[in-house]
């Protein structure tokens, strides 16, 4: 099988997530709609309306949903900003060393969050309400404690550590027997702990 992800939530900007998450819905969508649309060997606003366009089909490929369509127009919209700034040199972040990676990760992650929202909601008025009680720091009762973010945080970093900085993780392959069998307990342990219902793997309906 392909490799599909690349360690995505380690991005540093909007453009690289798509070169990490879904590889192949991304490539998909690159050479069967993107390129043919003239990619990026055009205009700046040629090149705008490229990718706002190719990644709104990206969403109504999820499904005729007006929700997956403006997940994909946003999406659009972020990455045409993102690379007109790249391209007149305009730099969000200053660079300073180990500082900057991690504010831009944190800022970027936390943005493009907001597209997922409108993503995993069933509709508009669902997906406004859900980022109205986030900026305004309202907690829902259906929201997950900090206890279990917390957990879900944890182990997010340490498996994409392991993709991304393999070479830090050589050592502990002579005991993985071990290593492996341990981590795999202690994640079931967490998930059911934290168990709050059953729920369906998102993508099983498509």
């Amino acid at each position: 099988l392909p490799e599909n992800f690349k360690a995505p939530f380690f991005m540093t900007g909007f453009g690289d997530f798509w070169r990490r998450w879904h590889l192949t819905f991304s490539f998909w969508i690159r050479d069967y709609i993107y390129i043919p649309l003239g990619g990026s060997r055009c205009s700046e606003w040629r090149n705008v309306y490229n990718l706002v366009v190719t990644f709104t089909l990206g969403g109504l490929w999820h499904g005729a949903n007006v929700n997956y369509v403006f997940w994909g127009l946003l999406t659009g919209i972020l990455i045409s900003i993102e690379r007109f700034f790249n391209d007149k040199g305009f730099r969000l972040f200053p660079s300073i060393p180990y500082v900057k990676p991690i504010v831009s990760y944190l800022f970027f992650l936390n943005a493009y969050m907001v597209t997922w929202v409108m993503f995993f909601t069933r509709d508009l008025k669902t997906a406004f309400a859900v980022l109205r009680n986030i900026f305004t720091f309202s907690q829902g009762r259906n929201l997950l404690n900090v206890e279990t973010i917390l957990y879900i945080m944890l182990f997010t970093f340490f498996f994409h550590a392991i993709q991304e900085w393999p070479a830090w993780f050589q050592k502990f392959r002579k005991k993985e027997i071990f290593v492996l069998p341990i981590l795999s307990l202690i994640i079931i342990l967490i998930l059911i702990s934290n168990q709050s219902g059953n729920m369906d793997f998102f993508y099983s309906k498509f």
